[in-house]
Protein backbone atom coordinates (compact mmCIF):
# COMPACT_ATOMS: atom_id res chain seq x y z
CA UNK A 1 0.00 0.00 0.00
CA UNK A 2 2.79 2.41 0.96
CA UNK A 3 4.66 1.50 -2.22
CA UNK A 4 1.59 2.20 -4.37
CA UNK A 5 1.06 5.57 -2.66
CA UNK A 6 4.70 6.53 -3.18
CA UNK A 7 4.59 5.48 -6.83
CA UNK A 8 1.42 7.52 -7.41
CA UNK A 9 2.88 10.64 -5.80
CA UNK A 10 6.12 10.14 -7.75
CA UNK A 11 4.28 9.75 -11.06
CA UNK A 12 2.15 12.83 -10.42
CA UNK A 13 5.22 14.79 -9.35
CA UNK A 14 7.17 13.88 -12.48
CA UNK A 15 4.29 14.75 -14.80
CA UNK A 16 3.61 18.01 -12.99
CA UNK A 17 7.30 18.92 -12.88
CA UNK A 18 7.78 18.15 -16.57
CA UNK A 19 4.77 20.22 -17.64
CA UNK A 20 5.58 23.13 -15.36
CA UNK A 21 9.27 23.27 -16.24
CA UNK A 22 8.39 23.28 -19.92
CA UNK A 23 5.81 26.01 -19.29
CA UNK A 24 8.35 28.04 -17.28
CA UNK A 25 10.78 27.75 -20.18
CA UNK A 26 8.07 29.01 -22.52
CA UNK A 27 7.46 32.05 -20.31
CA UNK A 28 11.17 32.72 -20.31
CA UNK A 29 11.18 32.37 -24.06
CA UNK A 30 8.48 35.03 -24.28
CA UNK A 31 10.75 37.45 -22.40
CA UNK A 32 13.66 36.65 -24.74
CA UNK A 33 11.37 37.02 -27.77
CA UNK A 34 10.22 40.47 -26.63
CA UNK A 35 13.83 41.52 -26.04
CA UNK A 36 15.18 40.13 -29.33
CA UNK A 37 12.26 41.03 -31.63
CA UNK A 38 11.16 44.15 -29.78
CA UNK A 39 13.28 46.19 -27.37
CA UNK A 40 14.21 46.44 -23.73
CA UNK A 41 11.66 49.26 -23.33
CA UNK A 42 8.87 47.04 -24.71
CA UNK A 43 9.99 44.39 -22.23
CA UNK A 44 9.72 46.98 -19.46
CA UNK A 45 6.20 47.90 -20.63
CA UNK A 46 5.24 44.23 -20.71
CA UNK A 47 6.63 43.92 -17.18
CA UNK A 48 4.55 46.78 -15.80
CA UNK A 49 1.34 45.53 -17.50
CA UNK A 50 1.82 42.04 -16.05
CA UNK A 51 2.99 43.52 -12.76
CA UNK A 52 -0.26 45.45 -12.30
CA UNK A 53 -2.66 42.78 -13.60
CA UNK A 54 -1.13 39.79 -11.78
CA UNK A 55 -1.85 40.87 -8.16
CA UNK A 56 -5.42 41.84 -9.06
CA UNK A 57 -6.19 38.46 -10.58
CA UNK A 58 -4.29 36.67 -7.84
CA UNK A 59 -6.89 38.16 -5.49
CA UNK A 60 -9.82 37.63 -7.86
CA UNK A 61 -8.91 33.96 -8.28
CA UNK A 62 -9.14 33.54 -4.47
CA UNK A 63 -6.93 30.44 -4.78
CA UNK A 64 -10.14 28.49 -5.38
CA UNK A 65 -8.07 25.84 -7.14
CA UNK A 66 -6.55 24.79 -3.80
CA UNK A 67 -10.00 24.54 -2.23
CA UNK A 68 -11.21 22.40 -5.13
CA UNK A 69 -8.17 20.11 -5.07
CA UNK A 70 -8.40 19.62 -1.28
CA UNK A 71 -12.21 19.31 -1.12
CA UNK A 72 -11.81 15.83 0.32
CA UNK A 73 -15.45 15.61 1.46
CA UNK A 74 -16.90 17.03 -1.81
CA UNK A 75 -18.76 19.85 -0.07
CA UNK A 76 -19.30 21.71 -3.36
CA UNK A 77 -19.97 20.73 -6.96
CA UNK A 78 -17.59 21.54 -9.80
CA UNK A 79 -20.22 23.94 -11.18
CA UNK A 80 -20.10 25.88 -7.90
CA UNK A 81 -16.36 26.36 -8.24
CA UNK A 82 -16.55 27.37 -11.92
CA UNK A 83 -19.38 29.82 -11.40
CA UNK A 84 -17.52 31.44 -8.51
CA UNK A 85 -14.32 31.69 -10.56
CA UNK A 86 -16.18 33.25 -13.52
CA UNK A 87 -17.85 35.93 -11.38
CA UNK A 88 -14.71 36.80 -9.43
CA UNK A 89 -12.74 37.04 -12.70
CA UNK A 90 -15.26 39.53 -14.08
CA UNK A 91 -14.78 41.49 -10.87
CA UNK A 92 -11.02 41.37 -11.49
CA UNK A 93 -11.42 42.79 -15.01
CA UNK A 94 -13.53 45.70 -13.73
CA UNK A 95 -11.07 46.40 -10.92
CA UNK A 96 -8.13 46.41 -13.35
CA UNK A 97 -9.89 48.88 -15.63
CA UNK A 98 -10.60 51.21 -12.69
CA UNK A 99 -7.00 51.06 -11.45
CA UNK A 100 -5.69 51.74 -14.98
CA UNK A 101 -7.76 54.93 -15.13
CA UNK A 102 -5.94 56.19 -12.03
CA UNK A 103 -2.50 54.80 -12.95
CA UNK A 104 -2.07 55.56 -16.67
CA UNK A 105 -4.94 55.70 -19.18
CA UNK A 106 -2.51 55.22 -22.08
CA UNK A 107 -2.18 51.60 -20.92
CA UNK A 108 -5.93 50.93 -21.13
CA UNK A 109 -5.87 48.80 -24.32
CA UNK A 110 -2.94 46.74 -23.11
CA UNK A 111 -4.51 46.27 -19.68
CA UNK A 112 -7.84 45.17 -21.12
CA UNK A 113 -6.22 42.52 -23.33
CA UNK A 114 -4.03 41.44 -20.41
CA UNK A 115 -7.24 41.06 -18.38
CA UNK A 116 -8.68 38.73 -21.05
CA UNK A 117 -5.46 36.69 -20.92
CA UNK A 118 -5.80 36.48 -17.13
CA UNK A 119 -9.49 35.49 -17.43
CA UNK A 120 -8.62 32.55 -19.70
CA UNK A 121 -5.72 31.71 -17.38
CA UNK A 122 -8.15 31.62 -14.45
CA UNK A 123 -10.46 29.14 -16.18
CA UNK A 124 -7.51 26.97 -17.24
CA UNK A 125 -6.20 27.09 -13.68
CA UNK A 126 -9.46 25.59 -12.41
CA UNK A 127 -9.29 22.89 -15.10
CA UNK A 128 -5.81 22.08 -13.80
CA UNK A 129 -7.31 21.86 -10.32
CA UNK A 130 -9.76 19.21 -11.55
CA UNK A 131 -6.88 17.13 -12.96
CA UNK A 132 -5.07 17.64 -9.68
CA UNK A 133 -8.07 16.50 -7.62
CA UNK A 134 -8.41 13.21 -9.51
CA UNK A 135 -4.61 12.84 -9.53
CA UNK A 136 -4.29 12.84 -13.31
CA UNK A 137 -1.46 15.34 -13.62
CA UNK A 138 -0.42 13.68 -16.87
CA UNK A 139 -3.42 15.47 -18.41
CA UNK A 140 -2.29 18.67 -16.77
CA UNK A 141 1.16 18.22 -18.29
CA UNK A 142 -0.33 17.61 -21.76
CA UNK A 143 -2.22 20.91 -21.64
CA UNK A 144 0.90 22.76 -20.48
CA UNK A 145 2.89 21.24 -23.35
CA UNK A 146 0.27 22.43 -25.83
CA UNK A 147 0.29 25.89 -24.21
CA UNK A 148 4.09 26.01 -24.44
CA UNK A 149 4.31 25.12 -28.12
CA UNK A 150 1.47 27.42 -29.19
CA UNK A 151 2.42 30.43 -27.05
CA UNK A 152 6.05 30.49 -28.19
CA UNK A 153 5.28 29.95 -31.89
CA UNK A 154 2.20 32.15 -32.32
CA UNK A 155 3.32 35.05 -30.12
CA UNK A 156 6.79 35.16 -31.68
CA UNK A 157 5.30 35.30 -35.17
CA UNK A 158 2.96 38.06 -34.03
CA UNK A 159 5.78 40.19 -32.62
CA UNK A 160 8.09 39.47 -35.56
CA UNK A 161 5.58 40.64 -38.18
CA UNK A 162 3.72 43.42 -36.37
CA UNK A 163 6.15 44.68 -33.67
CA UNK A 164 3.12 45.35 -31.46
CA UNK A 165 2.82 44.45 -27.77
CA UNK A 166 -0.97 44.69 -28.08
CA UNK A 167 -1.10 42.04 -30.83
CA UNK A 168 1.45 40.00 -28.88
CA UNK A 169 -0.96 39.90 -25.93
CA UNK A 170 -3.91 39.13 -28.22
CA UNK A 171 -2.02 36.14 -29.59
CA UNK A 172 -1.46 34.93 -26.02
CA UNK A 173 -5.20 35.25 -25.35
CA UNK A 174 -5.94 33.13 -28.43
CA UNK A 175 -3.52 30.44 -27.22
CA UNK A 176 -5.14 30.40 -23.76
CA UNK A 177 -8.59 29.94 -25.33
CA UNK A 178 -7.39 27.00 -27.45
CA UNK A 179 -5.84 25.37 -24.37
CA UNK A 180 -9.10 25.72 -22.41
CA UNK A 181 -11.03 23.92 -25.15
CA UNK A 182 -8.46 21.10 -25.20
CA UNK A 183 -8.62 20.79 -21.40
CA UNK A 184 -12.41 20.42 -21.44
CA UNK A 185 -12.07 17.64 -24.03
CA UNK A 186 -9.54 15.85 -21.80
CA UNK A 187 -11.84 16.23 -18.79
CA UNK A 188 -14.67 14.71 -20.84
CA UNK A 189 -12.45 11.72 -21.63
CA UNK A 190 -12.04 11.19 -17.88
CA UNK A 191 -15.81 11.21 -17.43
CA UNK A 192 -15.80 14.68 -15.90
CA UNK A 193 -18.39 16.93 -17.48
CA UNK A 194 -19.16 20.49 -16.45
CA UNK A 195 -22.73 21.70 -16.90
CA UNK A 196 -22.17 25.11 -18.49
CA UNK A 197 -25.93 25.65 -18.41
CA UNK A 198 -25.76 25.36 -14.63
CA UNK A 199 -22.72 27.63 -14.43
CA UNK A 200 -24.42 30.34 -16.50
CA UNK A 201 -27.94 29.72 -15.18
CA UNK A 202 -28.14 32.99 -13.25
CA UNK A 203 -25.65 35.83 -12.99
CA UNK A 204 -25.85 36.12 -9.20
CA UNK A 205 -24.11 34.25 -6.42
CA UNK A 206 -26.04 31.55 -4.62
CA UNK A 207 -25.52 30.40 -1.04
CA UNK A 208 -22.94 27.74 -1.97
CA UNK A 209 -20.80 30.12 -4.01
CA UNK A 210 -20.97 32.74 -1.27
CA UNK A 211 -19.60 30.17 1.17
CA UNK A 212 -16.73 29.40 -1.23
CA UNK A 213 -15.89 33.10 -1.49
CA UNK A 214 -16.13 33.72 2.26
CA UNK A 215 -13.86 30.77 3.02
CA UNK A 216 -11.34 31.67 0.31
CA UNK A 217 -11.11 35.46 0.67
CA UNK A 218 -8.14 35.12 3.07
CA UNK A 219 -6.44 32.91 0.46
CA UNK A 220 -7.15 35.50 -2.24
CA UNK A 221 -5.76 38.33 -0.14
CA UNK A 222 -2.66 36.28 0.65
CA UNK A 223 -2.12 35.36 -3.02
CA UNK A 224 -2.54 39.02 -4.00
CA UNK A 225 -0.01 40.15 -1.42
CA UNK A 226 2.45 37.42 -2.41
CA UNK A 227 2.17 38.65 -5.99
CA UNK A 228 2.61 42.24 -4.82
CA UNK A 229 5.76 41.23 -2.95
CA UNK A 230 7.42 40.31 -6.25
CA UNK A 231 5.83 43.12 -8.27
CA UNK A 232 6.25 46.14 -5.98
CA UNK A 233 9.88 46.54 -7.13
CA UNK A 234 8.58 46.81 -10.71
CA UNK A 235 6.36 49.76 -9.79
CA UNK A 236 9.21 51.48 -7.93
CA UNK A 237 11.77 50.84 -10.68
CA UNK A 238 9.30 52.22 -13.24
CA UNK A 239 8.89 55.34 -11.09
CA UNK A 240 12.50 55.95 -10.04
CA UNK A 241 14.64 54.41 -12.81
CA UNK A 242 12.58 54.13 -16.00
CA UNK A 243 11.54 51.50 -18.57
CA UNK A 244 15.04 50.38 -19.59
CA UNK A 245 16.06 49.48 -16.04
CA UNK A 246 12.69 47.83 -15.58
CA UNK A 247 13.35 45.72 -18.69
CA UNK A 248 16.62 44.44 -17.18
CA UNK A 249 14.90 43.68 -13.87
CA UNK A 250 12.02 41.87 -15.59
CA UNK A 251 14.44 39.73 -17.59
CA UNK A 252 16.45 38.71 -14.52
CA UNK A 253 13.28 38.47 -12.45
CA UNK A 254 12.20 35.53 -14.56
CA UNK A 255 14.78 33.43 -12.70
CA UNK A 256 12.47 33.95 -9.72
CA UNK A 257 9.39 33.25 -11.86
CA UNK A 258 10.93 30.05 -13.21
CA UNK A 259 11.80 28.83 -9.72
CA UNK A 260 8.28 29.69 -8.54
CA UNK A 261 6.73 27.68 -11.38
CA UNK A 262 8.73 24.60 -10.37
CA UNK A 263 7.70 25.13 -6.74
CA UNK A 264 4.06 25.34 -7.78
CA UNK A 265 4.46 22.13 -9.78
CA UNK A 266 5.71 20.27 -6.74
CA UNK A 267 3.05 21.80 -4.48
CA UNK A 268 0.22 20.93 -6.84
CA UNK A 269 1.52 17.39 -7.21
CA UNK A 270 1.49 16.76 -3.45
CA UNK A 271 -1.32 18.93 -2.04
CA UNK A 272 -4.00 16.26 -2.46
CA UNK A 273 -1.72 13.78 -0.70
CA UNK A 274 -1.07 16.33 2.05
CA UNK A 275 -4.82 16.65 2.55
CA UNK A 276 -5.18 12.88 2.83
CA UNK A 277 -2.28 12.58 5.30
CA UNK A 278 -3.66 15.41 7.42
CA UNK A 279 -6.92 13.49 7.82
CA UNK A 280 -5.27 10.10 8.41
CA UNK A 281 -1.71 10.38 9.80
CA UNK A 282 -0.46 13.63 11.37
CA UNK A 283 3.10 12.39 11.91
CA UNK A 284 3.54 11.53 8.24
CA UNK A 285 1.94 14.85 7.32
CA UNK A 286 4.54 16.79 9.34
CA UNK A 287 7.40 14.64 8.01
CA UNK A 288 6.26 15.26 4.44
CA UNK A 289 6.12 19.05 4.96
CA UNK A 290 9.59 19.15 6.57
CA UNK A 291 11.07 17.10 3.74
CA UNK A 292 9.70 19.53 1.14
CA UNK A 293 11.11 22.52 3.04
CA UNK A 294 14.60 21.02 3.51
CA UNK A 295 14.80 20.07 -0.16
CA UNK A 296 13.85 23.64 -1.10
CA UNK A 297 16.67 25.08 1.02
CA UNK A 298 19.24 22.65 -0.40
CA UNK A 299 18.30 23.26 -4.04
CA UNK A 300 18.15 27.02 -3.40
CA UNK A 301 21.65 27.04 -1.88
CA UNK A 302 23.08 25.24 -4.91
CA UNK A 303 21.31 27.69 -7.27
CA UNK A 304 22.71 30.70 -5.39
CA UNK A 305 26.29 29.38 -5.56
CA UNK A 306 25.97 28.62 -9.27
CA UNK A 307 24.46 32.05 -10.03
CA UNK A 308 27.31 33.86 -8.31
CA UNK A 309 29.85 31.76 -10.21
CA UNK A 310 28.29 31.62 -13.68
CA UNK A 311 25.58 34.32 -13.55
CA UNK A 312 27.15 36.81 -15.97
CA UNK A 313 27.96 34.15 -18.52
CA UNK A 314 24.38 32.85 -18.45
CA UNK A 315 22.94 36.37 -18.75
CA UNK A 316 25.11 37.09 -21.80
CA UNK A 317 24.06 33.86 -23.51
CA UNK A 318 20.34 34.19 -22.78
CA UNK A 319 19.95 37.95 -23.20
CA UNK A 320 22.76 40.29 -24.30
CA UNK A 321 25.72 42.31 -23.03
CA UNK A 322 23.48 44.93 -21.37
CA UNK A 323 22.58 42.34 -18.71
CA UNK A 324 26.19 41.44 -17.84
CA UNK A 325 27.31 42.58 -14.39
CA UNK A 326 24.08 41.61 -12.64
CA UNK A 327 25.02 38.16 -11.32
CA UNK A 328 24.44 39.41 -7.75
CA UNK A 329 20.83 40.20 -8.67
CA UNK A 330 20.44 36.67 -10.06
CA UNK A 331 21.68 35.31 -6.72
CA UNK A 332 19.20 37.54 -4.88
CA UNK A 333 16.39 36.22 -7.08
CA UNK A 334 17.27 32.63 -6.21
CA UNK A 335 17.53 33.56 -2.54
CA UNK A 336 14.01 35.01 -2.65
CA UNK A 337 12.80 31.96 -4.60
CA UNK A 338 14.15 29.66 -1.87
CA UNK A 339 12.37 31.60 0.87
CA UNK A 340 9.13 31.65 -1.13
CA UNK A 341 9.39 27.90 -1.81
CA UNK A 342 9.46 27.24 1.93
CA UNK A 343 6.53 29.62 2.35
CA UNK A 344 4.63 27.94 -0.49
CA UNK A 345 4.86 24.44 1.00
CA UNK A 346 4.02 25.59 4.51
CA UNK A 347 1.18 27.71 3.14
CA UNK A 348 -0.18 24.66 1.27
CA UNK A 349 -0.12 22.78 4.57
CA UNK A 350 -1.99 25.60 6.30
CA UNK A 351 -4.59 25.52 3.52
CA UNK A 352 -5.04 21.78 4.05
CA UNK A 353 -5.40 22.44 7.79
CA UNK A 354 -7.91 25.21 6.91
CA UNK A 355 -5.85 27.83 8.77
CA UNK A 356 -6.56 30.72 6.42
CA UNK A 357 -7.03 34.06 8.19
CA UNK A 358 -3.52 34.55 9.73
CA UNK A 359 -1.94 34.17 6.28
CA UNK A 360 -3.42 37.46 5.10
CA UNK A 361 -2.18 39.33 8.17
CA UNK A 362 1.45 38.24 7.82
CA UNK A 363 1.28 39.04 4.12
CA UNK A 364 0.33 42.65 4.86
CA UNK A 365 3.29 43.06 7.21
CA UNK A 366 5.61 41.58 4.58
CA UNK A 367 4.33 43.91 1.86
CA UNK A 368 4.73 46.97 4.08
CA UNK A 369 8.36 46.08 4.83
CA UNK A 370 9.13 45.23 1.20
CA UNK A 371 7.66 48.53 -0.03
CA UNK A 372 9.40 50.60 2.66
CA UNK A 373 12.79 49.04 1.96
CA UNK A 374 12.25 49.41 -1.81
CA UNK A 375 11.47 53.13 -1.53
CA UNK A 376 14.71 53.63 0.42
CA UNK A 377 17.08 51.33 -1.50
CA UNK A 378 15.96 51.45 -5.16
CA UNK A 379 16.75 55.18 -5.72
CA UNK A 380 20.19 54.66 -4.11
CA UNK A 381 21.24 51.18 -5.30
CA UNK A 382 19.09 50.64 -8.40
CA UNK A 383 17.85 47.16 -9.25
CA UNK A 384 20.05 45.56 -6.55
CA UNK A 385 17.96 47.48 -4.03
CA UNK A 386 14.88 45.92 -5.61
CA UNK A 387 16.36 42.45 -5.13
CA UNK A 388 17.05 43.17 -1.45
CA UNK A 389 13.49 44.42 -0.88
CA UNK A 390 12.03 41.23 -2.44
CA UNK A 391 14.20 39.11 -0.14
CA UNK A 392 13.10 40.97 2.97
CA UNK A 393 9.45 40.49 2.06
CA UNK A 394 10.05 36.82 1.23
CA UNK A 395 11.84 36.25 4.54
CA UNK A 396 8.89 37.63 6.50
CA UNK A 397 6.48 35.46 4.48
CA UNK A 398 8.54 32.34 5.15
CA UNK A 399 9.28 32.89 8.84
CA UNK A 400 5.74 33.94 9.76
CA UNK A 401 4.14 30.99 7.98
CA UNK A 402 6.46 28.54 9.75
CA UNK A 403 5.58 30.06 13.16
CA UNK A 404 1.83 29.87 12.43
CA UNK A 405 2.17 26.29 11.19
CA UNK A 406 4.03 25.26 14.34
CA UNK A 407 1.52 26.91 16.68
CA UNK A 408 -1.51 25.39 14.97
CA UNK A 409 0.16 21.99 14.89
CA UNK A 410 0.85 22.21 18.61
CA UNK A 411 -2.76 23.18 19.23
CA UNK A 412 -3.98 20.21 17.19
CA UNK A 413 -1.72 17.74 18.98
CA UNK A 414 -2.79 19.11 22.38
CA UNK A 415 -6.48 18.86 21.55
Amino acid sequence: MKKLMFEKVSTNFLWSLFGRVLYAISQWCLVVIILKLGSIKILGLFGIVMGISSPIFAFANLNIRSLLATDFKKNNSLEDYYKTRLLTSIFGILLLIILTIFYDTSLMELMFVAAIVKLFDAISDLNQGVFQKVERLDKSAYSLIIATVLSVSISSLSLYYFKSLLLFLLSLALVKLIVIVVEFFMMSELGINISFKEVLRQPFLECRQKKIILSSVPLGITACLVSLNSNIPRYLIDKFLGASHLGVYVGIGYFLVGAAVITVAVKQAVISRLAELWHTNTDKFVSFVLTLCFLSVFVGFVAIVLSITFGDMVLKVIYDDSFVGNSNLVALMFSAATLMAVYSFVNASLTVMRVLKPQAFISMISIFLSFSVGVILIPKFGIIGAGVSVNIGSFVFSLSSVVIFYKNLQRTVTS
